[in-house]
């Protein structure tokens, strides 16, 4: 992976395609029988397979190239990642608690002590139920920032060790799960979180400079024929959690091998989108979903619903930030955190 002005361009390329299929991925109808078996339903649950294992993933390449945690002490460290995660958790949920749940409802009867609970602590049941990485982003933040904080100063290859000891331990969390509730996100950090120390060790291995001369054709090849095993893989064994595991880190390393071969492309590009991504994947949701109540209330089918949502959720979001930094006087440290604005 290669750095340039601080920024790796690998990562910019994998956090933008990241987010365009995970926008694909709720680009569909809340009724999901209307195309159950199509092509367009397959390529959906396949997306789920590693679309947020790749962000976890791209999120541990970035804590071990972070230096802000090295010279910082570690409670500013978790204080920033906190503004950043939990603002827009927060100030969304609360912003649309009430006329999303109506909407949902059809009464306010949905309106108790339990309803609220959940929506604050269990983050598949928050107001925006995709909203479940941002706390559960946080808790992973906590854990493997502290693993980053400790291992620090040590050598390179013992880092590696330790890393790889983590990886093996993590994985094993997504096998056989101790326990299984949604409460404060403990199902997902069991699926997610091996994903973290996964990148820190490919970033530490990476760090050590391991000059490998390969053909410019080998990383496509590369790409494909992965991409042909992940697809095999969720055809044949789709059911079986190993599986999916092995799909999700086929499409890791194939969607990387796609972003060495566009290391050198589209720069510009690719830089915008990744330095807006967290604001596009928020938002992107909302945007989907006033537009899906729009697009259903006309009767119009899942042909017209997924490509409609996918350019709303894709589109709005950029306008929003575009309008935003147009108007200056809009401009404060509270509204970037809640706009997710770097």
């Amino acid at each position: 992976m290669t750095a340039q002005n601080s920024r790796i361009k690998e990562i910019d390329i994998l956090y933008s395609i990241g987010a365009i299929l995970a926008i694909f991925g709720h680009s569909h109808p809340n009724n999901w029988s209307s195309f159950e078996g199509t092509l367009f339903y397959h390529c959906i649950v396949f997306i789920y397979t590693f679309h947020m294992a790749l962000f976890f993933f791209v999120a541990g390449v970035l804590l071990i190239y972070s230096k802000s945690i090295e010279t910082k002490p570690f409670g500013t460290f978790i204080k920033e990642k906190a503004l950043k995660l939990l603002t827009p958790y927060l100030v969304l949920t609360v912003l649309a608690f009430i006329p999303k749940g109506y909407l949902e409802h059809r009464s306010f009867e949905f309106i108790n002590v339990k309803f609220i609970v959940s929506a604050l602590f269990n983050p598949r049941e928050n107001t925006w139920g995709h909203f479940w990485f941002l706390p559960v982003l946080f808790i992973c933040y906590i854990l493997f920032g502290l693993l980053k904080k400790s291992i620090s100063k040590l050598d390179t290859n013992v880092q590696i060790v330790i890393l790889s000891v983590c990886v093996l331990v993590f994985a094993l969390f997504v096998l056989y799960p101790p326990f299984n509730t949604d409460w404060f996100g403990i199902n997902d950090i069991f699926h997610f979180a091996f994903y973290i120390p996964f990148g820190m060790l490919l970033g530490n291995l990476n760090q050590k400079h391991v000059k490998i001369k390969i053909s410019h054709v080998i990383p496509p090849l590369c790409s494909v024929v992965l991409l042909m095993l992940a697809v095999l893989g969720y055809v044949f064994f789709y059911n079986d959690v190993l599986a999916r595991f092995t799909i999700s880190l086929l499409m890791i390393f194939s969607l990387l091998s796609i972003a060495f071969s566009l290391r050198n492309k589209l720069e510009n590009i690719f830089g915008f989108l990744s330095k807006n991504i967290f604001t596009v994947y928020i938002y992107s949701w909302p945007f989907q979903s006033v537009a899906l109540i729009v697009l259903e209330k006309l009767g119009l089918s899942w042909e017209i619903c997924a490509p409609v949502m996918f350019v709303t959720g894709t589109l709005c979001p950029l306008i929003l930030i575009g309008t935003y930094k147009r108007f200056k006087k809009l401009n404060s440290p509270f509204f970037d955190l809640v706009l997710g604005i770097r």
